[in-house]
């Protein structure tokens, strides 16, 4: 999260990379980025790290991947009867 006002990160993934570096003797410096661009951004040496990244095949082709530091399924709510089930393709 970003708060725009004070224009400063927080959240879990911002503690996560204040720990590492903590363990490592580093400084987090952060980068932003988009979605569309966090796999490019490590493959040109712009990040060390990113964090929220779901492993698919593609991409653990050309990055590497830890073992998953959390697991969650994103879903999508509705009022009961609003949505049918449907087979994404």
């Amino acid at each position: 999260h970003k708060d725009l006002s004070t224009n400063q990160w927080s959240g879990a993934c911002i503690d996560m990379a204040n720990d590492i570096a903590g363990k490592l003797g580093a400084k987090v410096e952060m980068l932003e980025s988009t979605w569309g661009n966090q796999i490019l951004d490590l493959q040109a040496d712009k990040v060390d790290l990113a964090f929220a990244v779901n492993p698919t095949p593609e991409r653990s082709l050309v990055i590497d991947f830890s073992t998953p530091i959390l697991v969650h399924s994103f879903t999508v709510i509705t009022k009961k009867g609003f949505a049918k089930p449907q087979t994404w393709s």
